[in-house]
């Protein structure tokens, strides 16, 4: 896959209002939430079906993070790309995923969809909570391995 750097460069520029002093400027020269939104509308702009993003919003500043994730999801619904997204900001998985996966020391201990997902249902699933809502043995047998009744 061919990257055009410099057509990268415009992208964020433009996409994402970034504020560099003009295109000439080396990333490096840039603020961190600057090289960041840099660094995702790269990886967003290669042919791919899956990415994975490790809390891709993080050190950009509130009102640019809004516009970060408004530009990954043009992307997805703009093709057949899906996305997982590592964040460790809770409140961004609540708002922006339609599944999250919990893993507790390993293991697949909660699965939330929809409505499920909420900060309070992330947070106790992560604390490894039992209750009703712990879904880990549908998806996973006692002994770590994949159930295969799903």
């Amino acid at each position: 896959m061919h990257v055009n750097r410099s057509s990268c460069r415009e992208r964020a520029v433009e996409t994402l209002a970034s504020r560099t002093g003009g295109l000439e400027l080396p990333v490096s020269t840039l603020s961190g939430g600057n090289q960041q939104k840099v660094v995702v509308v790269k990886w967003l702009s290669f042919d791919t079906n899956v990415l994975l993003l490790s809390d891709p919003a993080k050190g950009v500043d509130v009102g640019a993070k809004a516009d970060l994730y408004e530009y990954i999801v043009e992307r997805i619904k703009e093709g057949d790309m899906s996305v997982i997204l590592y964040a460790s900001d809770n409140e961004e998985l609540v708002e922006y995923c339609d599944r999250v996966v919990i893993v507790y020391e390993g293991r697949i201990v909660a699965v939330l969809e929809g409505e499920e997902i909420t900060v309070d249902k992330i947070i106790e699933s992560s604390m490894n909570i039992n209750d009703d809502r712990n879904i880990a043995a549908s998806y996973q047998g006692q002994d770590g391995t994949e159930n295969s009744s799903n």
